[in-house]
């Protein structure tokens, strides 16, 4: 399945001198399940930079049974969700982490150890938790990466799940480029730049007509 996306790259800046870098996402919202699934997004025409940084919130949801295998079951278990990072030459990183819904969460390697749990059955946004849910607001901190290209490439996938009630969501998510690693440091999480709010380490555009300079991501969805 493929479906045409459009974001603008805008110009952003802030108080500090360093904390300059410009928009080329800002909260594309994706609140379908996957499952078995690659979701890949393609920016291209990318202006010069030698960094990105991108900020998304990760939804994990049902029986993922983490790193071990089930007992009665070998089948099951290893249940990973991954992030690819490339431009037009091919890869830059690969970064996958096993996550689980069940016990003190400890039978994984997922690194990120801040989240809101949803016991089995309790509702958020009509999602089917029948077997529990967690939410990682802003995922890892966020990903600062060297990346120099006119094309990014992110695929966001998993590896292992078993019953289909196994599946994942990426949701809010905001990119940003910039000439230097301690610019974007300095912007902290972009999901939470104000556009219009001028002060210390906050954000506002530059120019109107950069707000209508646009770039056409394609996302595409394949089956593994």
């Amino acid at each position: 399945m493929h479906k045409l996306i459009t974001s603008c790259a805008l110009v952003i800046a802030s108080a500090s001198p360093y904390a300059q870098a410009e928009w080329v996402e800002r909260d594309y919202s994706d609140f379908n399940t996957h499952h078995n699934e690659v979701v890949e997004i393609v920016y291209t025409n990318l202006n010069t930079h030698n960094f990105v940084k991108i900020n998304f919130d990760l939804f994990i949801l049902n029986s993922w049974d983490g790193t071990t295998s089930q007992p009665n079951d070998p089948t099951r278990g290893n249940d990973y969700w991954g992030l690819y990072i490339g431009d037009e030459s091919g890869e830059i990183s690969s970064t996958s982490y096993t996550f689980t819904n069940f016990g003190a969460f400890t039978s994984e390697t997922n690194p990120d150890r801040s989240w809101d749990y949803y016991a089995a059955g309790d509702n958020y946004e009509g999602l089917n938790n029948m077997y529990g849910l967690r939410i990682f607001e802003n995922y890892n901190d966020g990903f600062v990466f060297n990346h120099t290209g006119e094309t990014l490439v992110l695929r966001f996938y998993d590896a292992g799940l078993y019953g289909t009630d196994e599946s994942w969501i990426v949701d809010n998510l905001f990119i940003a480029t910039s000439d230097a690693s301690i610019a974007l440091d300095a912007i902290g999480n972009l999901q939470d730049v104000p556009v219009s709010h001028v002060g210390l380490l906050s954000l506002t555009l530059l120019g109107a007509s950069r707000l209508f300079r646009c770039k056409n991501p394609l996302l595409k969805m394949q089956n593994r």
